[in-house]
């Protein structure tokens, strides 16, 4: 009797299986403006998983390059509209003013799929010195925006997962 689990009992262990073939092919997806192909290699066991393979990957290409030309700002709008009907009459006025007066100005002029990590995270970073109660509720309505985004298939993946507060003062009450 051996002391280890999967140790074999005469000594000899086993053959390895062999490795299963594959079927390696290159499609298009798609196009890009000037007319050249964007191309994908596809790997599969079989020809039917080839095939559904490669309509997977391009309904994807498709879905995402359907959204290419919204602005953060129409998409923001139109978030607005749909995603926020379940919350009160005033905190949806309270993302509105967060989305105009302080995340618009900063990346509503850029298309929702050229945002990347760094643009939120400048925009971010220059709400320092403000109240944490503030920036954090900023945070919030960014990040729900953009996971909303990629959950209706805009974008490919939620670029704030990796955003870092900045640095901001003790939030005190201010009293008239």
């Amino acid at each position: 009797m051996s002391y280890f689990k999967n140790a074999p009992e005469n000594g000899v262990h086993a053959k390895t299986p062999k490795k299963l073939e594959t079927i390696e092919k290159s499609t298009t997806v798609g196009y890009l403006a000037d007319g050249a192909p964007i191309r994908s290699i596809v790997n599969a066991k079989t020809e039917g998983e080839l095939k559904r393979t490669h309509y997977a990957i391009k309904e994807v290409f498709l879905r995402i390059h359907a959204y290419e030309d919204i602005l953060v700002e129409e998409w923001g709008a139109d978030w607005l509209e749909r995603y926020t009907l379940h919350l009160s009459e005033r905190t949806r006025h309270d993302i509105n003013i967060m989305l105009t007066r302080h995340i618009y100005p900063h990346i509503g002029h850029l298309k929702l799929h050229e945002v990347g990590y760094l643009d939120i995270q400048q925009m971010m970073n220059s709400f320092e010195g403000r109240k944490i109660g503030s920036v954090a509720k900023i945070m919030q309505t960014v990040k729900r925006l953009f996971r909303d985004a990629e959950y209706e298939g805009m974008i490919d993946r939620d670029i704030t997962s990796r955003i870092v507060m900045p640095r901001t003062m003790k939030g005190k009450a201010v009293r008239a």
